[in-house]
């Protein structure tokens, strides 16, 4: 098995002092996040009611499957994230059993030391990829720090470059960049912000008096910057929008929503909006609302969308849910095209592990 190793030369870099990998702004990076065709990414399970069971770990890159054979050693893999680097294709996540890291072409490569934490978003620049994680204990003989960190590995040997803290974040939602800098959304102390450049970003609503919640995604698009999430009044009503620049942008419909996903090209803004206590999902385009009607039973819950030109691609998954046990009892993986359902079969994996739940899908 693969570790990232952690060198003795970061310890300035990892206590948060000045200096760092890009402290010279021709050297920060540009995105090169880019393959031709689709992945998506998740795991099987073997009951359909809860996608946190152990099971295995896979992704199909153009309907060919990969599974993760590191899994069986560990205890309930828990994929949150997909990335790729031409062809290499990475998920970011962990185990309940403790190790904090990131599947590279189905194989696990640990982060060495860091335990009880997840990689929540993973993204490729130059030569380097970035990894941000949540991390709740951290076991060496210079620091022990809970809290949100920026990993910065040279990309194709995976050897770790830098560890940054994001600030006072406690909680991890994502990670984009704008121009050549790197955001990551997330809360503190249960509210929604994101770190820029060692600056915390606090959000706030105008005719609020306190909100709560979590940044979930972020887009950038020329000089704006959008973030969404879940965001809570203070009697705990969910608000459905987004900000633009730090400025809240109310969404009327669907009452009760919150944004799983936005992003932004020269076609538009897209919003996608899960609602009804996850059950239902849809997004925005511009100006118009689409619904995303359940395949199967009586709900469709998205777990990520991503953009290609005017075509949306939405993941997520299909269940039927016995009110009776709360909990479901029939449950497909898949994803949306548009207005199209494809199911990704469970036979690839076998018998055993009947059901899939998607993370996340990236397009090119």
């Amino acid at each position: 098995m693969k570790k990232a190793v952690f060198l003795i030369i970061i310890f300035h870099i990892f206590l948060g002092c000045d200096g760092g990998l890009f402290d010279n702004k021709d050297d920060r990076p540009e995105d090169i996040s880019l393959i031709d065709g689709m992945v998506i990414a998740g795991k099987f399970v073997p009951k359909p009611q809860y996608p946190q069971l152990n099971g295995v770990t896979a992704y199909s890159y153009n309907n060919m499957w990969t599974f993760s054979y590191d899994d069986e050693f560990r205890t309930n893999p828990r994929v949150l994230c997909a990335s790729a680097n031409g062809e290499d294709i990475y998920l970011g996540g962990g185990y309940a059993s403790g190790q904090n890291g990131y599947w590279k072409n189905g194989n696990f490569i640990e982060i060495d030391n860091v335990q009880f934490g997840f990689v929540r978003d993973i993204l490729f620049s130059n030569t380097v990829m970035f990894a941000v994680a949540d991390v709740e204990n951290w076991y060496t003989q210079i620091i022990r720090n809970a809290g949100v960190y920026l990993f910065s590995f040279q990309s194709g040997n995976d050897e770790l470059l830098e560890i940054k803290r994001c600030g006072e974040l406690t909680d991890a939602g994502c990670i984009v960049l704008n121009g050549k800098d790197i955001l990551v959304g997330g809360r503190i102390a249960g509210a929604p912000a994101y770190w820029d450049k060692d600056e915390i970003h606090n959000m706030s609503i105008t005719d609020r008096e306190s909100i709560s919640g979590m940044i979930l995604t972020m887009a950038v698009y020329e000089d704006d910057v959008y973030a969404g999430g879940i965001v809570l009044d203070h009697d705990d009503n969910p608000l459905c929008g987004y900000w633009k620049n730090s400025e809240w942008v109310p969404l009327e419909t669907p009452v009760g929503g919150y944004v799983q996903s936005i992003s932004v090209n020269d076609d538009g803004l897209f919003v996608g909006i899960k609602y009804d206590s996850n059950k239902k999902s849809g997004y925005w385009f511009n100006d118009i609302w689409y619904d995303l009607d359940d395949p199967y039973g009586n709900y469709f819950s998205m777990t990520s969308m991503a953009v290609d030109g005017t075509d949306v691609y939405v993941s997520g998954y299909s269940a039927i849910w016995d009110e009776s046990v709360s909990e479901a009892n029939e449950c497909r993986g898949g994803y949306f095209k548009n207005s199209e359902w494809n199911e990704l079969s469970s036979e690839v994996a076998g018998e055993e592990y009947e059901y899939f739940y998607p993370a996340e899908i990236i397009v090119k």
